[in-house]
């Protein structure tokens, strides 16, 4: 049967491995993201900017004139 010493040290150990784990898909990820950007950027573009009228309060292309 095991201590409580040897308890503490095994559930730290797996902790230490799940982090690394986690740090290794999150960086998968990143990774993953950067390499994918030019393709979904094509896909799904940019909605154009827009602003709020200050008169009324809509919703307007910022390419639109908002006097």
């Amino acid at each position: 049967m095991m201590d409580a010493a040897q308890t503490a040290e095994r559930i730290r150990a797996a902790h230490a491995a799940t982090r690394a784990q986690r740090a290794e898909g999150l960086a998968y990820a990143r990774a993953w993201r950067v390499r994918n950007k030019a393709k979904f950027d094509a896909l799904y573009p940019q909605p154009p900017h827009s602003c709020r009228c200050t008169t009324c309060g809509q919703w307007v292309l910022a390419s639109e004139s908002v006097q």
